[in-house]
């Protein structure tokens, strides 16, 4: 057959379109369209009346517990290891000091349950135990060293994770615990070990409860020790005044923290910030901040189960000092999100931003003051300068009016801020007033990721000034009136915007290691009155159980006698 061809040698363009559409009808089995297996986005329902809603919302993917459920595969071996069993009491018989010795690594799975929770299961292909048991016979005892292997030992549990609105911690409870013991050897070691043969029955059904109590009493005492992380990060920090001797006598209660290395906060170092300004540049005076920042914890919305995912909300909005924003302060809500199906996800309404400026205003601290030297002075104002005042500076404020609004829609973020300009001429006690202006300022904010930092542009969009009093009238009253459409976008815009871009686009913002959890592979995407955060994240393995094993260290050092820390889980 002859191939059509154009002049040139090459093959014609309707025969190259008529291979094309051959090749794209040949894709589309029984003439219909594929459809995609993974769809990138999944839609979220948030059912959220309350008056008080929820300012962030976090959601976990499947996803992202059957990354975690690896992990606790990866991780319960070493978790495991050496740890005690409580002492078993079986009639006359005495297992103490069982420590776990060797496990192979096992098989976890988790699946969301609607309403109620997850379904857990563990299947441990190999287990073995070592410890010391004592046989009492009327007024005989018999001692012998045991060592149990267990081999395809299967537990299945239904979790129930519910919290109250009004309850102070989430409460996790195990409803349901099946357990296969799979095969079962045990051999007793020692003088008196025929002894033990006759009742292994029994001592066997003791450890298979055992360690059922074990892997069952494992989600409620996660939960007690993520709580009591979460308790040490919202944990304000310690007065600089505290009297020095009620610190000393409180050290075995408010231990320096032995979690301190895997919650704490990262520190960002920012080295050669002042040298980014000349010694003789303008003089630029921004409120400092001073003060304690938290976010508010409060459960605004209850963990709520689906089969893709987990969503709870908390209030997010942030505490100045422990002082709360206005109450009346808009909360926005919504109902059907669109979202990335990635492992986590975050949902920032307006109102934590709002609340932050909220703070800014209700403290004064939105003020900003630029000052210039002669030389530095813009152009046009040095024959002005020299008129009025040769030696003066010429000193810039601004200061806001009106409490700053972050605007949100699927484009970005707009800010929008009120407030009031100043220009003056001023040598020591003489001062020359120029102008005095209200009016407003739109400002774009444009964030995105990159390598796990948050950088950002901040643009000056919109400028609407009015000027209602000018000092200096005659033929410069006008030049000086016209002075806002400099004063603005050029002297005071532009100091606002360099401590912005310093602060999240120079260096940009780490993204913080929180509790051994790293963030990456982050987006940002927009909707109406709200920026959805999706990522995934990875886990240090290594750091989380060596301070799991602290914590569990920590217990057994609190234990106040020696009975009570024989009915505990513990570490050799």
């Amino acid at each position: 057959m002859k191939v059509p061809s154009s002049a040139d040698g090459f093959l014609s363009l309707p025969f190259r379109l008529s291979i094309f559409l051959l090749l794209f009808v040949a894709a589309l089995p029984n003439f219909g369209l594929c459809k995609p297996e993974h769809s990138p986005y999944e839609t979220v329902l948030i059912d959220d009346p309350a008056e008080k809603s929820a300012g962030i919302y976090f959601r976990i993917s499947q996803r992202g517990v059957d990354y975690l459920a690896e992990l606790a595969s990866d991780g319960l071996p070493s978790i495991l290891h050496r740890m005690v069993l409580p002492t078993i009491r079986e009639m006359n018989f005495v297992l103490s000091n069982a420590v776990i010795t060797g496990l192979k690594r096992p098989q976890i799975g988790v699946k969301f349950v609607p309403e109620h929770g997850v379904d857990l299961s563990v299947h441990l292909p190999e287990l073995s135990i070592r410890g010391s048991a004592e046989l009492s016979v009327f007024f005989t005892s018999y001692s012998a060293e045991v060592l149990a292997i267990i081999g395809n030992f299967t537990v299945n549990m239904r979790v129930n994770i519910h919290r109250n609105l009004t309850a102070s911690s989430t409460s996790v409870t195990v409803t349901e615990c099946a357990v296969d013991p799979g095969n079962f050897v045990i051999n007793f070691f020692g003088p008196e070990a025929s002894q033990f043969y006759a009742i292994s029955d029994l001592i066997r059904s003791g450890i298979d409860a055992a360690i059922r109590d074990k892997i069952c009493i494992l989600p409620p005492l996660i939960r007690e020790f993520v709580h009591e992380k979460i308790q040490l990060v919202s944990r304000p920090p310690p007065s600089d005044s505290a009297d020095d001797s009620s610190t000393s006598a409180n050290d075995d209660d408010d231990d320096p923290s032995v979690f301190d290395h895997l919650c704490s906060p990262s520190v960002i170092r920012r080295q050669g910030e002042e040298a980014m300004q000349a010694e003789d540049a303008p003089e630029v005076d921004l409120d400092v901040l001073n003060g304690t920042w938290m976010p508010d914890l409060t459960l605004r919305y209850p963990p709520t189960f689906s089969k893709r995912d987990l969503i709870f909300g908390i209030d997010g909005g942030l505490l100045y000092n422990g002082k709360q924003p206005l109450e009346s302060m808009e909360r926005p809500k919504f109902e059907d999100i669109e979202v990335r199906d990635q492992m986590l996800g975050l949902i920032l309404s307006e109102y934590v931003p709002n609340t932050f400026f909220w703070h800014i205003f209700n403290a004064q601290l939105g003020h900003v003051t630029v000052s210039y030297s002669h030389r530095h002075m813009p152009h046009f104002l040095r024959s002005i300068a020299k008129m009025a005042c040769a030696d003066c500076r010429l000193v810039i404020g601004a200061n806001l009016t009106a409490s700053p609004r972050a605007l949100v829609d699927v484009n970005g973020v707009v800010l929008a801020l009120e407030g009031d300009v100043s220009a003056v001429f001023r040598r020591k006690n003489k001062v020359h007033n120029l102008l005095s202006a209200r009016g407003q300022l739109r400002v774009a904010i444009k964030p995105h990721f990159r390598h796990s930092r948050l950088y950002s542009d901040v643009l000056l969009t919109g400028v609407d000034f009015k000027v209602y009093k000018g000092g200096m009238d005659g033929i410069m009253a006008g030049a000086i009136r016209k002075m806002v459409s400099f004063l603005i976008p050029r002297a005071i815009w532009p100091k606002i915007q360099q401590r912005l871009r310093l602060v999240v686009n120079y260096k940009g913002v780490q993204i913080p290691r929180l509790c051994s959890v790293e963030f990456n592979r982050l987006h940002l995407d927009y909707i109406a009155h709200a920026a959805i955060i999706s990522g995934d994240f990875d886990v240090d393995l290594p750091l989380f159980i060596r301070s799991f094993k602290e914590f569990m260290d920590e217990k057994q050092r609190r234990t106040k006698t020696r009975r009570e820390l024989l009915t505990q889980f513990r570490y050799l």
